[in-house]
């Protein structure tokens, strides 16, 4: 009963000497980390079927860094708590990267092969119409003169916006206009 706990020991004794020794910065100690854990990390990245060989590869460089990073706060902190084994931690560490990366993943917009893509005069924008109309521009809508138009708006048939010297007309207030004008034409003809 004491060998398993005596190899637990040691084990969490080797652990929190290696992460004392990564904080000194001895290059050794990350790269015997990093031997150690690596193919565990990978085979764990690797259980997500929607992940490529090169994306785990990614994965695992941004795990690397993510450790070395805000000079090792992350390691800093497993170093001062040692509540789990340090496998257990570079594993949660692991699957953070990887919702990340899917994160990213779901967020880009889809990529299209040169060869793929549509040709920009094909293709078709919508038409965007302007909320306000130029007073000649509802004169020529209605084929009318612009003086008639404005003639109608200063005897107030219709609304019209004023900015200085400049009139608009709400293209809603025109096309409401059309639409009774072509009600009391119907109504006209109903009577006779």
């Amino acid at each position: 009963m004491a060998a398993p706990a005596t190899a637990r020991a040691t084990r969490a004794i080797d652990e929190a000497e290696l992460i004392e020794r990564i904080l000194a910065r001895d290059e050794r100690a990350w790269h015997q980390l990093v031997r150690h854990f690596e193919p565990t990390l990978r085979a764990l990245i690797g259980e997500d079927e929607e992940l490529q060989p090169s994306v785990i590869d990614d994965v695992l460089g941004d795990l690397w860094l993510r450790l070395m990073e805000h000079d090792m706060r992350r390691l800093r902190s497993f170093g001062a708590s040692k509540s789990a084994p340090l496998s257990a931690w570079l594993a949660m560490q692991a699957t953070q990267v990887v919702f990340a990366h899917s994160q990213k993943r779901h967020d880009e917009p889809e990529t299209v092969s040169l060869d793929e893509a549509p040709e920009v005069a094909d293709l078709k924008r919508p038409r965007v119409t302007p909320k306000m109309m130029k007073v000649e521009e509802v004169a020529e809508r209605w084929d009318l003169n612009p003086k008639t138009v404005y003639g109608m708006i200063e005897r107030g048939e219709l609304v019209s916006r004023r900015c200085g010297r400049v009139i608009r007309v709400p293209r809603h207030v025109v096309e409401s206009f059309e639409q009774a004008s072509v009600a009391s034409e119907r109504g006209k003809k109903q009577c006779l």
